[in-house]
């Protein structure tokens, strides 16, 4: 088996699988929290509006997780539905 049928979000009969649903709201929780971590004003006491290299990183490597996480949750996706969603939107 490879990691899409391992991990996969639908059954062959079209039914949402109990592991792969899991799995997505795991990942999908992860995706919002790391989202929520790039605002650093959150987690640093600032009393400038200087914004410091540690708070740079902060964000920075907030967003490359996100992204991590977002292609785990895409990875999920039948690869065909995927492909035909990312041309939808790559329309606009």
């Amino acid at each position: 088996m490879d990691a899409y049928t391992d991990n996969r979000l639908m059954s062959d009969d079209g039914s949402l699988c109990a592991c792969g649903s899991v799995s997505a709201t795991t990942i999908a929780v992860e995706f919002v929290e790391y989202m929520s971590s790039v605002d650093y004003s959150k987690y640093f006491d600032s009393v400038t509006t200087k914004v410091d290299e540690r708070q740079i990183a902060f964000s920075t490597n907030s967003v490359q997780a996100a992204q991590r996480k977002l292609n785990e949750f895409l990875a999920l996706m039948d690869p065909e539905q995927l492909a035909a969603a990312q041309s939808q939107v790559a329309a606009f």
